[in-house]
């Protein structure tokens, strides 16, 4: 019983782990930023707030996953990446309107993460080009 139990819970495990896949119609906004590091702040502090503290307080406003990614070749050296995955259009235009501004709803609830976007500015700021994706 104990082995069954255990290979259940393993195979729901590993279902779980390996079955994540963007679905027909999600939304990714990849943005791309020049970052500007303040004092001595490394780009590895940068990095490491947004992905411990700022996307997860954005993911929970927004109701929406957002990832940072990490360079590996490309013209993109020295940037800054992160994704945006909404689960559909509608997600994302609640947020920003059709020019790319934020509606007012999106700014009520960007607000929530003021706090967090504050201290990342601290240690840098970043200014970027995005392109929203619709997943076929």
């Amino acid at each position: 019983m104990k082995k069954m139990l255990f290979l259940f819970a393993f195979a729901f495990v590993s279902f779980n782990t390996f079955s994540q896949s963007l679905q027909k119609g999600s939304l990714v906004g990849l943005h791309t930023d020049i970052v500007k590091l303040n004092g001595s702040a490394t780009m590895e502090q940068f990095t490491d707030f947004a992905a411990k503290k700022w996307a997860p307080a954005f993911s929970s406003a927004c109701g929406c996953e957002v990832r940072i990614l990490k360079y590996v070749r490309g013209e993109a050296a020295n940037k800054f990446s992160y994704m945006f995955i909404f689960k559909n259009e509608s997600g994302r235009d609640k947020f920003f309107t059709a020019d790319g501004k934020m509606s007012e709803f999106g700014t009520s609830v960007f607000a929530k993460t003021k706090p967090v976007a504050d201290e990342l500015a601290k240690i840098g700021t970043m200014k970027g080009v995005y392109t929203d994706w619709l997943v076929q």
